[in-house]
């Protein structure tokens, strides 16, 4: 699709905010603002011009009002002078919210939104909706990492286990951009810019590494990369540059692999994690209640496996 007449991303996550904060400001005004009509604002707010203007007009308490910024980017407006209290407030808002659950909770339930949003993103993705450059610098580089970082994370007991160990001073928080050596056998940690350094005789790399198909240890794939049967998804931007997208390249349409002469590969099928950045969240576990992306990939290829062919048209859409 032209660059000019692809979706912006702006625009499209414009219309994800505003689901969001439909949800939110649904579910504040039936908590806390009974003067107001959830049903009023709805309807206002479904088909403003400047949906700003409509949350502005109900007079909601400042501190009420969704924050993206904070959201997005919490540590812009964090005090790292007291980080530990800082973080404290914060997670313990979060803890209060939650404990009002995903049809209550306002922030909650908004967070949510995005979680069944993620088939509108897919089907972007499948049929190639965006822009050639927006595909890279807004889906790959910003929105997949930040709905990952506000939509997806630890069940609600794990946020007031980790207030109570910050609470028994087990548990402390660096300030940002940690930086690690060795000295005498031990590692040494100190945030940048920061003179505190913590000493200790083991260290944990506790997060999940980025999805890189052709920088992993998984000898089927090493193999499949190495002899040619398998190669990187590329995608083009608008001047002409190739980049990686970190997936394996196959047909979308059939799951089956494409080799290094462009071919496809008869009969040898692919779906799942390393699809990811040709797919969307094929790292998502299966909900209750939505009929998952892997799972109907999963019923494609063996349908294919068996019959020969497929008649899922847009899996998106069964």
């Amino acid at each position: 699709m032209a660059e000019e007449s692809g979706l912006s991303g702006a625009d499209f996550y414009a219309l994800l905010k505003r689901d969001a904060e439909l949800t939110y400001y649904s579910r504040l005004i039936e908590i806390k603002y009974p003067d107001l009509s959830v049903a009023d604002f709805a309807s206002q707010f479904s088909t403003a011009a400047d949906p700003d203007a409509v949350i502005e007009a109900q007079g909601f308490d400042p501190a009420d009002r969704l924050d993206w910024k904070t959201l997005v980017s919490p540590l812009e407006d964090l005090n790292l002078d007291n980080l530990q209290t800082a973080i404290q407030t914060r997670v313990t808002a979060m803890v209060e919210d939650a404990k009002l659950g995903t049809k209550t909770g306002p922030l909650t339930s908004a967070l949510e939104v995005f979680r069944d949003l993620r088939d509108q993103v897919r089907f972007a993705v499948e049929h190639d909706l965006f822009k050639q450059d927006d595909y890279l610098n807004f889906l790959l580089r910003w929105y997949t990492p930040m709905q990952d970082f506000i939509s997806v994370g630890p069940p609600l007991i794990r946020l007031e286990q980790l207030l109570a160990l910050m609470a028994a001073g087990i548990v402390e928080f660096m300030k940002p951009e940690m930086q690690v050596s060795v000295v005498d056998g031990q590692f040494v940690a100190r945030a940048k810019d920061d003179d505190h350094t913590y000493t200790a005789r083991v260290l944990i790399e506790a997060r999940t590494p980025g999805i890189n198909a052709t920088n992993n240890a998984d000898p089927v794939v090493e193999s499949l990369l190495a002899s040619g049967v398998a190669t990187p998804h590329q995608r083009q931007l608008t001047d002409g540059t190739q980049y990686f997208t970190h997936a394996i390249n196959l047909d979308p349409k059939t799951d089956q692999l494409i080799d290094h002469s462009g071919n496809i590969v008869t009969g040898l099928y692919l779906f799942g994690i390393p699809t990811e950045g040709l797919h969307w969240m094929t790292t998502a576990s299966p909900r209750p209640g939505v009929n998952d992306g892997n799972l109907i990939t999963a019923d494609r290829i063996a349908q294919q496996m068996i019959t020969g062919q497929h008649d899922f048209d847009n899996h998106l859409l069964q």
